[in-house]
């Protein structure tokens, strides 16, 4: 008579999981390496890229270095009076002077100014006030200025007031600022 191996169908299926649990451990280690791999590429690169930026940055702060000596030499000084004459000095027509003076002697009581910006041909100030009044009032009278072109305002309202921001433009004739 021949043995019967009542056994089979269990080792049977124990070969076939084996297989199986192979191929997902095969899977997941080829998985594994590819994002380790991947990340250590990304890791390679992000810093890479950090020591890019901060070679750039030293190379920036290197050719800014007399700018900000600059700057501190006019924050140095302490009285309007010695930072108008320097205006002066670096602006011989003295456009800067003149219209810095006409801000000043113009703006009203209720009026803060909070910024001003210059530069070749506009002037950019920021102010604020608890009135749309005084910022009209001030609008106008910028307008009224012979050396300013085009005058734009944009008014915010808030809790405490009102902010506004002030574009101008410096006349010109066919191009030439005076």
């Amino acid at each position: 008579m021949d043995k019967m191996n009542f056994f089979e169908p269990i080792q049977a299926s124990k070969k076939k999981n084996s297989v199986r649990q192979r191929l997902i451990i095969y899977i997941s280690l080829s998985t594994a390496l590819l994002i380790a791999g991947s990340y250590g590429y990304l890791h390679y690169v992000i810093m890479e890229q950090k020591s890019l930026i901060a070679e750039y940055n030293s190379q920036l702060q290197q050719s800014s270095g007399g700018r900000s000596e600059y700057e501190e030499q006019i924050m140095l000084l302490n009285s309007k009076k010695d930072y108008l004459s320097l205006l002066y000095v670096m602006n011989d027509d003295g456009r800067v002077v003149k219209t810095l003076s006409y801000i000043e002697e113009n703006i009203p009581n209720e009026m803060v100014i909070t910024s001003v910006l210059l530069s070749i041909d506009n002037i950019n100030i920021q102010a604020a006030a608890s009135e749309k009044a005084d910022i009209a009032d001030f609008e106008r009278k910028l307008r009224l200025f012979e050396l300013l072109e085009d005058v734009h305002v944009s008014v915010i309202n808030t809790e405490n007031g009102y902010t506004t921001a002030i574009s101008c433009t410096y006349k010109t004739n066919d191009g030439v600022i005076y």
